[in-house]
């Protein structure tokens, strides 16, 4: 029985959903206007909100309506609780981009109304990882209160628990059972429902008041809650208006068990719907890292001022779109839009910084001569990287003449490098802008120079791939890739003698689908309905708008780096373009490109693994995850890497979070797109679409998608996985320019000393105190010991399982800080 219930009042307010973001604010300012009114008529009332961004919005809209809520929290009548920007998508936002979604506002609710909530509050998000066990202890949290996934997805052993993250830190968690919201005028019922319903638990938690387009209290509920709270105290029930920390205080005196997963799944759909928000927030997260640290570098070096300002304001733009129902994609066709142009606008803000701060960078380069054309790239790791590098630029003046201009790039020593021309962006059928793929190393932290020079040819050179039977045979440096001309699929990957893959790999196959984005009624798809299947010469011909049918599988480039096969495919009224992009040092990439005119369906592509996977890992926030591998969706971010008892693959995405693995065929099938209609819900059995009139559908139009693949024993891909995703996705920044000759040339800031699984996940300047921030990131289970060095300081670290850390350079030394840069001390 009940003897005590925490009644916590809250106005769940989607500020994107069905509506746009002006809606959202509009009922932002109404809401809060009634709360703050009913706070001062009722003596016991406390109202209860999250969210920074909207208390940002009252404080630009309603000055005045703001300084009375500080008032009211001054006054213990108004509670600020969770204390994140926003309720975010929990699954997919990089560990770091969680880390800056709390500190924003941490940062916010500290400086205006000096809180520090102590509770983190997701009750809408879809799913929860256990990453952010770690990141919330290390941002000031005691507890989590979150309700999805229901319990028919999820199994708990109870609705409060403790909570276990990767690192094996731990923090209170409490799933709430009878939902974040009540109907107007029927709080009263709720409390009686749960009074009535639960008899095993001595205190409870019921969250109350009008939700999803705000609302909070009415006038009735507070009525009759004051009637119900003096009749139940008549019982010996105490019933209280709380707070999440008081009823998290009540918890500490409970033995609770532990839950050692991260909180998944409902709602598989939405690691997929509106790709094109995930792909441009996976962009966006990777300029970030990009610019902050080239700025850093540039800064720190005393070259330009820090961007803090446009540094925040993107900020704000991508922690805003993480919101749960924007980067799932279950909100309204307006809502995409918005998402893509904020991020866009992030975008271009980073762009201006980063290209800002590679000028600055540029002091101390000597003039090239007159017969060189430049190449400078910036590694922004603080460690050597190697592979192929890609530059565009212009040659001095156009050329007419039909001649190739072979390129010759050398590196700063001098030494002639492996280097080849590829199509560029532009189609001028002459010799005027030039695309060059090289071969080369890169330095750590520094603006590596290279000089193109051009030898005169005839025509290009034309390379041959060798056949065997219906197949092009790739074979170079331990590296044999087959492709079949016929089907345009994989027929083998050997590394170094050893298979990875079975054929036909990198096939596209297409899902019976439905109508809902979130896809809430099932955990996966498994009905097939076909695949994509090779063109012939004439469907080429018409797709590709040429004037003669050319074979559907070709080599269309090959050169002294790499070979570049492409295969053209169709489904119905959509097609496909496959890229087998193969290095001669060993780099495996595929490109696609669909172009998807079907309705309610859902494609995804497949790789099959020539081994028994005993284990399919894939990547969480500052963590990883087995994945299931019975065909459930499985959510996950930059890689996923298929583990055998010896071998192993790893694949690395630029922007999807969706796929399954059947393990019945060893097959990794990544989830490219679904094409349901914008915010279909599905309501009892009631037809969700109207049937007299157009419903526009997700993903009508060109989707691109890039791999890349690793191949190697086990150890070695796991141990190596999170790098290389990183590296894919943050690729360094490349600019042909003519430095000026004067200046002197910047040391590199910072270096990893000693490990080459450590990762960098953040060079900043401080926001708090002074000096720059670096975060590090141990992404295996087992310790590591590395050394970090800034300028000429060095310190000896030590790291256990999946452990973040975080150092502050000032004054010339290096010191361990928090998440928060000590904000709450």
């Amino acid at each position: 029985m009940i003897k005590k219930l925490h009644l916590v009042c809250n106005a769940h307010l989607d500020p994107v959903w069905q509506w746009e973001w002006e809606e959202g604010a509009a009922e932002a300012l109404s809401t809060f206007r009634i709360a703050a009114s009913f706070c001062e008529e009722f003596d016991s009332f406390v109202f209860c909100h999250n969210e920074s961004l909207l208390y940002k919005w009252i404080e630009e809209y309603d000055p005045m309506l703001f300084e009375k809520i500080r008032d009211l929290v001054k006054r213990g009548k108004w509670h600020i609780m969770g204390g994140w920007h926003l309720q975010p998508d929990c699954n997919m936002p990089s560990g770091e981009f969680f880390v800056r979604q709390i500190f924003s506002g941490r940062k916010y609710f500290k400086e205006k109304f000096g809180v520090v909530p102590k509770i983190a509050f997701n009750a809408d998000p879809f799913g929860h990882t256990r990453g952010l066990v770690q990141i919330m202890k290390k941002t000031g949290y005691e507890g989590y209160l979150f309700m999805r996934p229901s319990d028919n997805f999820m199994s708990l052993p109870h609705h409060n628990f403790k909570w276990v993250g990767y690192d094996g830190s731990e923090i209170m968690a409490s799933k709430i059972c009878y939902g974040y919201n009540s109907g107007k005028g029927k709080a009263g019922e709720k409390i009686s429902r749960i009074l009535n319903e639960v008899d095993d638990e001595e205190f409870y938690l019921c969250l109350w008041g009008i939700g999803n387009h705000g609302g909070g209290p009415s006038k009735k509920d507070l009525v009759d809650i004051s009637e119900i709270i003096k009749t139940e105290k008549e019982k010996g029930i105490e019933i209280i208006h709380s707070t999440l920390e008081s009823y998290f205080d009540e918890l500490k005196n409970v033995d609770l068990p532990k839950v050692e997963k991260s909180l998944n799944l409902w709602a598989p759909g939405c690691y997929t719907s509106q790709v094109r928000i995930k792909q441009r927030y996976r962009q966006a997260e990777n300029e970030y890292f990009f610019a902050e640290s080239i700025c850093s570098h540039a800064s720190m070096s005393g070259l330009m001022e820090y961007p803090d300002k446009e540094l925040a304001e993107a900020i704000y733009d991508i922690i805003t779109v993480q919101f749960h129902d924007i980067l799932p994609g279950s909100s309204i066709q307006p809502a995409e839009e918005m998402a893509l142009r904020m991020l866009d606008h992030a975008l271009e803000i980073l762009s201006r910084v980063k290209t800002k701060a590679f000028f600055a960078l540029s002091g101390g380069q000597r003039k090239p001569d007159e017969d060189k054309i430049p190449v400078f790239v910036y590694n922004p790791y603080p460690y050597e990287i190697k592979g192929d590098f890609t530059a565009e630029f212009m040659l001095w003046d156009q050329v007419r003449d039909l001649i190739y201009m072979s390129p010759n790039i050398f590196d700063e020593n001098g030494r002639l490098l492996k280097s080849q021309c590829e199509k560029e962006y532009s189609s001028l059928p002459m010799e005027w802008r030039k695309r060059v793929v090289f071969n080369a190393t890169l330095e750590p932290m520094k603006l590596n120079r290279f000089d193109c020079g051009f030898t005169v040819l005839d025509k290009k050179p034309k390379y041959e791939l060798e056949t065997d039977g219906n197949c092009f045979v790739y074979d170079n440096n331990g590296l044999k890739v087959k492709i079949n001309k016929t089907t345009g699929l994989i027929e083998l990957i050997e590394k170094n003698g050893v298979e990875y893959v079975n054929t036909p790999a990198f096939s596209l196959e297409v899902y019976k689908d439905n109508h809902d984005p979130w896809y809430m009624e099932d955990i996966g798809w498994r009905d097939v309905i076909s695949n994509f299947i090779l063109l012939t010469p004439q469907e080429v011909k018409a797709y590709y708008c040429v004037k003669e049918a050319i074979e559907p599988v070709r080599v269309i480039e090959s050169g002294d780096v790499r070979c570049v096969i492409e295969a053209a495919f169709g489904y119905k009224s959509s097609r496909a373009v496959v890229k087998y992009i193969i290095s001669h040092n060993g780099d495996f990439n595929v490109d696609v490109r669909i172009n998807w005119n079907e309705k309610q369906e859902l494609v995804k592509l497949n790789i099959p693994a020539s081994f028994n996977v005993c284990d399919c890992i894939g990547e969480h926030a500052y963590g990883r995850e087995n994945l299931k591998t019975d065909l459930t969706e499985n959510v996950s971010q930059k890689y996923i890497s298929l583990c055998g008892t010896d071998k192993g693959i790893t694949v690395a995405n630029n922007g999807i979070y969706g796929s399954s693995f059947d393990g019945n065929k060893n097959t990794l099938k990544l989830t490219l797109l679904r094409s349901p209609s914008y915010c279909a819900h599905p309501v009892d059995d009631r037809i969700v679409l109207p049937q007299d009139k157009f419903s526009p559908h997700i993903e009508q139009g060109e989707r691109d998608y890039s791999f890349k693949l690793d191949f190697g024993d086990r150890a070695s891909i796991l141990n190596s996985a999170s790098r290389f995703a990183q590296h894919f996705n943050v690729k360094p920044m490349a600019l042909s320019f003519y430095p000026s000759g004067i200046g002197n040339k910047p040391q590199a800031p910072v270096s990893i000393i000693g490990n080459d699984i450590i990762n960098i996940t953040a060079f900043k300047k401080a926001e708090i105190g002074e000096g720059y921030i670096i975060r590090l990131f141990n992404p295996v289970k087992a310790e590591q010991k590395a050394t970090l060095k800034v300028e000429d300081a060095k310190i000896d670290i030590r790291f256990g399982a999946f452990e973040i850390k975080t150092f502050r350079y000032s004054n010339g030394s290096i010191t361990e800080t928090d998440l928060l840069e000590n904000l709450l001390n």
